[in-house]
């Protein structure tokens, strides 16, 4: 596998009507004292439905601030960053980074799942009232008796597919470091994202279960058909996966 392989390569998502995030000369100044520091440089990068992009680089290199700019959490000082939901269209186009207000928190409760290193994760919670907590569903009171049948059943499906399909009942503060990485996955996809940012997943794990964790993230993002960006320093993890960008002072190397 090329560690530098450039992030135009993916035919899947080059592809006039494919799905997926697509940057375009992402470009992020911020101010520094009295100087103005360039974090990210004129960025290119697809990622198909379904496909994980590796970003990987020394610290300070910009990494955690893309996923930023993909998440709606910082708007960039030029370029473009875009969501293709089937198409290249105004209707099927979700425009990411232009506010970073109510518009930007619509956009990621509906379109986008977060995988962050601390998992955040309510210890006293049982594991399925933590996904139930974060569906959108459950954002409407009172709920139609349909909708906590489908809240429960999303739940249901994503403990199976992550190894928890038996761990529902327990309290997340029970459960191993590895078990609750799972279970952040399986958060992340509750609302069907089309896009998962993943920052440093597997820093706190050990080798073998960070291993896991990747693979999970891996399968998960193809199986839901979430394109993915994972941000990593760990080489041994970005192996698994087929493309990987490195970002040195902000550039694509």
């Amino acid at each position: 596998m090329n560690h530098h392989s450039p992030a135009l390569t993916s035919p899947a998502a080059t592809s006039a009507a494919a799905s997926g995030l697509r940057m375009r000369g992402i470009t992020l100044d911020v101010q520094d004292g009295s100087q103005r520091r360039r974090i990210l440089d004129s960025v290119d990068l697809d990622v198909a439905a379904g496909e994980v992009l590796g970003i990987t680089g020394p610290s300070g290199s910009g990494k955690s601030t893309l996923l930023a700019v993909a998440g709606c959490l910082q708007a960039p000082t030029a370029g473009r960053a875009q969501l293709l939901l089937g198409g290249d269209t105004p209707e099927t186009t979700v425009e990411l980074g232009r506010d970073t207000g109510r518009a930007a928190a619509r956009i990621r409760r509906n379109h986008i799942g977060f995988v962050f290193q601390q998992p955040n994760l309510w210890p006293a919670l049982r594991v399925t009232d933590q996904l139930r907590a974060v569906s959108r569903l459950d954002r409407v009171l009172p709920l139609p008796r349909s909708a906590r049948r489908a809240v429960d059943a999303r739940a249901a499906e994503l403990l199976e597919a992550v190894g928890l399909a038996d761990m529902g009942a327990r309290r997340v503060g029970e459960l191993s470091g590895g078990q609750q990485a799972r279970v952040n996955v399986a958060r992340a996809l509750m609302n069907r994202p089309q896009l998962l940012l993943v920052d440093e997943p597997t820093a706190a794990l050990d080798t073998a279960s960070g291993t896991q964790v990747t693979q999970l993230i891996e399968r998960m993002a193809r199986d839901n058909g979430a394109a993915t960006l994972y941000v990593s320093h760990d080489a041994e993890q970005l192996a698994a996966l087929n493309r990987v960008l490195t970002l040195v002072d902000g550039k694509v190397a």
